[in-house]
């Protein structure tokens, strides 16, 4: 994408650019991930590059995508340039060629060409999501070392569970997440400090915990690698204060931008000012 939270990538899934595409990839260009290697196969090309498509317009992405979703609620049904797709980071790492990001969309069925092939769209409705079931299975994760990939992040937090999406974010680029994501990394004060750090979110609340609990380090936690939820004083659900779930829609994305901001407002609103450790239910941010 043009604009990502600094590429977003899953540990199984091609990778996401964040935003515009690039927030540190988390929507685009301004990542620092690896490049994708083109295959020298042409059917391996075409199916790398159909994956990589897809994955943007995925129930996995789309939900944290603000420049993708923006453009997708421009139009009544739901086209975006298809010109402006291959100019995604990624997509432009595999062919810089047009007709061959065309021919490779040709059979999908996550995706619909319309017939000048100018556009595209994704073919089933758009998902609702539920912006409190991702915050709750989303760590931040700092300290990282100089130029951290996604890759990379995968790796190191891939052995306590399914890494679903990862982007990798700085302060300068957070305004590229959705509102209310943005404003969930704040609140914990993960902006304030100069280096990048990553957004990781997980396929499942328990593995989300069991990345917290397992990478705590009380004795080294200034300098080593450093995993807190994204939500202050969280509660794993089925105790006391459990989650309220909020499902929205993205067809309704900048209605959804608001609500998801009031909600997190109002979880984070009374814990904003705490930025150390004990200021927050165990848990890190993830970064796209």
């Amino acid at each position: 994408m043009a604009g990502t939270a600094d590429e977003v990538a899953v540990a199984s899934q091609p990778i996401a650019e964040v935003d515009g595409h690039g927030l540190g990839q988390l929507t685009g260009d301004s990542g620092c991930d690896s490049p994708a290697e083109a295959p020298a196969d042409r059917a391996d090309l075409l199916a790398a590059i159909r994956k990589q498509v897809e994955f943007y317009f995925s129930d996995t992405n789309l939900p944290t995508d603000k420049h993708l979703l923006k453009q997708i609620s421009k139009g009544p049904e739901g086209y975006v340039s298809l010109r402006m797709i291959a100019n995604f980071k990624r997509v432009k790492q595999l062919t810089k060629d047009l007709s061959v990001v065309t021919e490779a969309l040709q059979p999908s069925t996550v995706v619909t060409l319309d017939e000048a092939q100018s556009c595209i769209k994704r073919t089933a409705p758009l998902p609702a999501f539920d912006v409190t079931d991702i915050t709750r299975r989303t760590v931040v994760v700092e300290h990282l070392p100089d130029k951290p990939t996604i890759d990379l992040v995968t790796q190191l937090l891939s052995q306590y569970g399914n890494v679903a999406v990862v982007r990798i974010c700085n302060r300068n680029n957070i305004n590229k997440l959705p509102n209310w994501l943005a404003k969930a990394a704040e609140s914990i004060n993960v902006t304030m400090a100069a280096g990048e750090f990553a957004l990781v979110e997980f396929s499942s609340e328990d593995d989300c915990v069991t990345c917290v609990n397992k990478t705590r380090n009380p004795d080294n936690w200034r300098t080593s690698l450093r995993v807190r939820h994204l939500l202050p004083n969280f509660k794993p659900s089925g105790t006391k204060g459990g989650p309220k779930h909020d499902k929205h829609h993205g067809s309704q994305h900048h209605n959804h931008q608001q609500q998801g901001k009031q909600q997190h407002q109002q979880q984070h609103g009374r814990d904003s000012h705490s930025g150390h450790e004990g200021g927050r239910p165990q848990s890190r941010n993830a970064g796209s």
